[in-house]
């Protein structure tokens, strides 16, 4: 009697299906964790590359901030001294006003062509913006030239005269720009007064 084992073929196909289907599997699963390995090592990667962008990006800032403070710093000490050398240069300018109308006084008093008292009433309300060429008295008429920083400085010269007690009348000054003036806006001023009757006898 013939026994056919109908099932021994089936159960070896089956192993045999079993063991290709997991070791497709377990190949399929390695391939997988490598291709997450790379997800990650790509997204640290990137991570990484962005914080340095980051850190990279706050030095430069920073940098950047620092440059223009010592920018500003730098600019503003620069404007200091130039009005440092304004006001040099302005008081230059003064000393030499100064020193004109001084030498003008010692000629005048050396000379004494004119009473003492009217030339401390003109040199006491003579602004420091203003200083003289000349004074000249005849009778009792005095006729002062000189100039002035600018022609404002000329006018309060003239309305502080006509408040002088020694002044009877006082012509309105001739007033001329300097030309080729060192200082510039100088302007050139001719008064003519006429001095009160008590003055004129001193």
């Amino acid at each position: 009697m013939i026994q056919i084992n109908l099932l021994s073929g089936k159960e070896n196909l089956g192993k045999d299906f079993d063991t290709k289907v997991f070791s497709q599997k377990e190949s399929g699963g390695g391939g997988d964790r490598s291709e997450q390995l790379m997800q990650i090592g790509s997204a640290i990667a990137f991570l990484l590359g962005l914080a340095i962008l980051v850190v990279w990006g706050f030095m430069a800032y920073s940098n950047m901030s620092r440059a223009e403070k010592i920018r500003n710093q730098k600019m503003a000490e620069k404007r200091k001294y130039e009005n440092l050398i304004k006001e040099q240069k302005a008081l230059e300018k003064d000393l030499e006003m100064l020193k004109k109308k001084t030498d003008l006084i010692n000629s005048l008093k050396a000379q004494q062509s004119i009473p003492v008292k009217i030339l401390e009433e003109l040199f006491n309300r003579c602004p420091d913006s203003v200083w003289f060429e000349s004074i000249e008295k005849k009778a009792n008429t005095l006729t002062i030239k000189g100039q002035a920083k600018n022609s404002e400085s000329a006018n309060n010269y003239y309305q502080f005269l006509a408040q002088s007690p020694i002044v009877k009348t006082i012509q309105y000054p001739i007033l001329k720009k300097v030309e080729r003036a060192k200082i510039p806006g100088i302007v050139y001023f001719e008064f003519k007064i006429t001095l009160k009757d008590k003055m004129k006898k001193e």
